[in-house]
């Protein structure tokens, strides 16, 4: 029984952890396609 319940609490820390680097990695990836974009609309204009 102790041994489920330390499986169920390591579960859910890997995933939270898991869903906060995923978390991170998107809003990295949204920031650097928005610079991307900036960019090629100024380099366009110019």
């Amino acid at each position: 029984m102790v041994d489920n319940i330390v499986q169920f609490i390591l579960i859910v820390m890997m995933g939270h952890l898991i869903v906060r680097i995923v978390r991170r990695m998107f809003m990295a990836l949204c920031y650097f396609s928005a610079l991307v974009m900036m960019l090629y609309i100024i380099g366009v204009s110019t």
